[in-house]
């Protein structure tokens, strides 16, 4: 990993700034012009062949000898997921009010009336895959994440 006096690792990932969500470094309490740094991956950079200042830690920030650096972290959220994660958090709503109407699985195998049998997958069963119980919710994890990885890869 490259380090030096003009150039900043910032905890990531951070996000293509927006007009909402913009990145801002400021010096002594004064916003820099953003055109005197530019941010690459996770790394800030220095433009114009100055350094980053000291950081004076007993100094409360905007006062001379403080910088900050405001970013959003992540990763956006892809088109059409904030509609997912709605109805996934409405089931558990549901659940947690014991309504009749809720579609999460239970944890019933079986249930047989008037000649009718129904069988269920065990809720047990259904998150041992990494499954919710929904079928918009495990299509869409299934198309993002065929491998059903607990976290993203990393190369080291």
């Amino acid at each position: 990993m490259r380090s030096g006096p003009s150039m900043v690792h910032l905890p990531g990932p951070v996000a293509t700034p927006t007009d909402d969500h913009p990145l801002e470094v400021t010096i002594a309490g004064e916003t820099l012009d953003p055109a005197e740094y530019v941010v690459e991956g996770d790394v800030l950079y220095r433009g114009g062949g100055k350094s980053w200042p000291g950081q004076n830690l007993a100094r409360p920030l905007g006062e001379s000898g403080t910088w900050s650096v405001t970013y959003w972290r992540g990763t956006p959220v892809p088109p059409g997921v904030d509609r997912l994660t709605g109805l996934l958090a409405k089931e558990f709503l549901a659940a947690c009010h014991g309504d009749e109407k809720c579609r999460l699985p239970r944890n019933v195998a079986q249930i047989a009336r008037q000649g009718v049998t129904y069988r269920y997958e065990l809720a047990s069963v259904i998150h041992a895959a990494g499954k919710t119980g929904l079928p918009e919710v495990d299509l869409w994890l299934a198309a993002v994440n065929p491998n059903k990885l607990a976290a993203g890869p990393v190369v080291l």
